[in-house]
C-alpha cells in the first residue's frame, strides 16, 4: 500500500487527487453548486417521535400505578364522593406521591401488622371465651355430679 502511495505521488496524481476532493476552493472555482446534506434538527423528528411516545406511556403506567397504590393505602379518600372536596383528594394524592417510597412501604407493613395484631387479639379473646366456656361447662358438669354422688 506505501508503494502504490509513493508511485501515485511521484507521478502527481496525489496532488490531484488531494486538489479535486479535499480543496474547497476547487468547487467554488468550477462554479457548480455542491449541496451537502448536513444533519439539521427536523432529521431527527422521527427519533424525537418514538421517545415523546415513550415517555409519555411511561408517565401513563406510572400515573396509573400510583393511582391504585394511593387507593389501596387512602381508601377512605375515595369512598365517600361527596363528603370531602376534589381539593382535599388531590392534595391527599399529591403528598402520598411525593412522600418515599420507604415510608409508603413502611406505613403498609404497619397497617398489616395492627390488622393482625387486632385479628389475633379478637382470637385470643375468642380462644379465652371458648376456654372459660369449657371451664364452666366443666365445673358445672362436676357440681352436678358430686351432687348426684352426694344423693
Amino acid at each position: 500500500m506505501s508503494t502504490a502511495i509513493l508511485k501515485l505521488s511521484e507521478n502527481g496524481d496525489l496532488q490531484r487527487i488531494h486538489d479535486k476532493w479535499l480543496m474547497r476552493s476547487a468547487c467554488t472555482k468550477q462554479g457548480t453548486k455542491f449541496e451537502v446534506d448536513r444533519l439539521q434538527l427536523k432529521s431527527f423528528w422521527g427519533l424525537f417521535a418514538i421517545c415523546g411516545t415513550a415517555c409519555l406511556l411511561a408517565l401513563i403506567v406510572y400515573l396509573f400505578l400510583m393511582m391504585r397504590q394511593f387507593s389501596r393505602h387512602y381508601p377512605e379518600e375515595l369512598k365517600p364522593p361527596g363528603s370531602s372536596s376534589g381539593s382535599k383528594r388531590l392534595r391527599t394524592f399529591l403528598s402520598f406521591a411525593d412522600e418515599k417510597v420507604e415510608d409508603v412501604k413502611s406505613r403498609s407493613k404497619r397497617r398489616q401488622m395492627e390488622k393482625n395484631s387486632n385479628r389475633s387479639v379478637a382470637t385470643e379473646d375468642e380462644s379465652i371465651d371458648s376456654y372459660k366456656r369449657r371451664h364452666l361447662d366443666l365445673s358445672s358438669s362436676n357440681k352436678s355430679l358430686d351432687s348426684c354422688n352426694e344423693t
